[in-house]
């Protein structure tokens, strides 16, 4: 499981994609609002972490209460 973050942090390990990966790894994407793919995608494969496969989780908010 790696992390996304917005921006660097100044301390820490400073870096944008956080986890435990290795050239040539494939991840599944699992965003929850789909905003961030992209940005996501670019970010991992410039990593050598292929992308291929992407699920967006939505909360349609229509009051069923099964998710």
């Amino acid at each position: 499981m790696v992390l996304r973050c917005k921006e660097a942090k100044s301390y820490g390990t400073k870096k944008f994609i956080e986890g435990v990966f290795s050239d040539g790894d494939s991840c599944l994407i699992i965003e929850d609002s789909g905003s961030s793919i992209i940005e996501t995608v670019k970010d991992l494969e410039a990593l050598d972490v292929v992308c291929s496969n992407a699920i967006v989780l939505l909360d349609r908010e229509q009051g069923s209460g099964v998710f």
